[in-house]
């Protein structure tokens, strides 16, 4: 009996010291979570007062973001609105591109890295220039891109050095000079008129452009689309 009542003491005082020993605990865990949440709270502060970079700095923005914001208040507003900024098609694709598309997406080799052009897109590109426009190109002149933007924009860093003098024309598509503003080339601007047929005339060069030891020239034609000469 004494026995038994000694371990009910003993436990009794365990359970004691147990609480004791939580409620001590529990102001210093209060403090140590207030102070990792300010500690994190300080340190998402600071991350998010990253600085850009001068270049990243020097770009505004796009045109086309304004003027998607100009239509969705256009539109909440009531008004019936005709977008004609970006070309996105307002037309389905032919039903064979969509069934070839649906039919590619079930196999699993289609998800996989491809590292260089596969052999029969190359194939395929081939042909279509051929019959399309009757000229004949090697595998190694072709390159697929994600859209002609992209193109644009990263074209300037293999033909243009920091301080090349390059024109680009007014009006004309945004990304022809932010990709060469990117690679720090010299842009300087030219106009286009109506009553030339949307071309560039020559005679409206400064004679100290014209001079530049390097000079890449892109147009805008509104009928036979984008050419590039150097």
């Amino acid at each position: 009996m004494r026995l038994k009542n000694m371990t009910l003491k003993t436990d009794r005082q365990k359970k004691m010291r147990m609480r004791k020993m939580k409620q001590q605990k529990k102001p210093y865990l209060r403090i140590r979570r207030t102070q990792i949440q300010e500690i994190y709270k300080k340190e998402m502060e600071r991350i998010m007062e990253f600085e850009f970079s001068k270049k990243a700095d020097s770009f505004q923005a796009g045109i086309f973001a304004i003027l998607n914001e100009k239509k969705e208040e256009m539109v909440k507003a009531g008004k019936k609105v005709y977008n004609l900024s970006v070309g996105t098609p307002d037309f389905k694709p032919a039903p064979h591109i969509m069934e070839a598309v649906s039919e590619a997406a079930k196999n699993p080799e289609n998800y996989k890295y491809a590292l260089t052009d596969r052999p029969f897109l190359l194939e395929a590109v081939q042909n279509f220039y051929k019959r399309r426009f009757g000229v004949s190109i090697e595998p190694e002149e072709i390159m697929t891109i994600n859209g002609s933007q992209e193109g644009m924009a990263h074209i300037a860093w293999a033909l243009c050095d920091p301080g090349d003098v390059v024109l680009t024309p007014n009006p004309g598509y945004p990304i022809f000079s932010i990709g060469l503003s990117l690679c720090g080339a010299d842009v300087r601007t030219y106009p286009l008129y109506r009553e030339n047929g949307f071309l560039p005339k020559l005679s409206d060069i400064p004679e100290e452009t014209a001079k530049a030891k390097k000079i890449h020239a892109g147009f805008l034609s509104v009928k036979s689309g984008l050419c590039n000469g150097e």
